[in-house]
Parts: C-alpha cells; sequence; structure tokens
C-alpha cells in the first residue's frame, strides 16, 4: 500500500523520506509506524479519462491532435482518448 508521511522521517531501501512523501510499504509493516503517527494512507487521486472533465478531456486530445467531432460528449471523448494512436475509426 501507499502511505504518506505525516511526521519525522522514515528510511526505506537506503532512501529518507521526509514528511510529505510517500511510501509504499505492506500494510503489516505499516502498521505500527501508522499507529505511532508517523505514516497515513496515501489519499490515490483516480488518473485518466475517467478522472478528467469534458474540458481537460478536450484539451488532452488537441494536445495529442486528435480531431474532436462536433457535438462529441463526455463518452465520446473518453472513447477517443482510450483509442490507440493512429488507430482508424
Amino acid at each position: 500500500m501507499l502511505y504518506t508521511v505525516k511526521n519525522g522521517r522514515i528510511r526505506r531501501d537506503g532512501e529518507v523520506i521526509a514528511p510529505g512523501g510517500t511510501v509504499e510499504m505492506p500494510k503489516e509493516e505499516a502498521g505500527p509506524l501508522v499507529e505511532r503517527g508517523l505514516l497515513e494512507k496515501a489519499e490515490v487521486e483516480p488518473q485518466g479519462p475517467d478522472a478528467m472533465n469534458v474540458p481537460q478531456l478536450k484539451e488532452a486530445l488537441e494536445e495529442m491532435g486528435v480531431e474532436i467531432p462536433k457535438g462529441a460528449r463526455r463518452d465520446d471523448l473518453v472513447a477517443l482518448y482510450e483509442q490507440p494512436p493512429n488507430a482508424e475509426g
């Protein structure tokens, strides 16, 4: 699981992680550190087209060089975003 360092510093795999940094570790190993207030479960923001609103999707598609059909709905934009490059529709 992914955790955020709250207080102090955590040394993991030879790396020092300061407060605000994230660290991946098994729940069993993180448990005592969570109880002591050193770590908290990281909030993972959804990524990809499902996390985007319509203007963000249109901007991403424009950056990808994809032509957006007039009157395209959100589902259409998501399908275009997920379409492999150079795929013909």
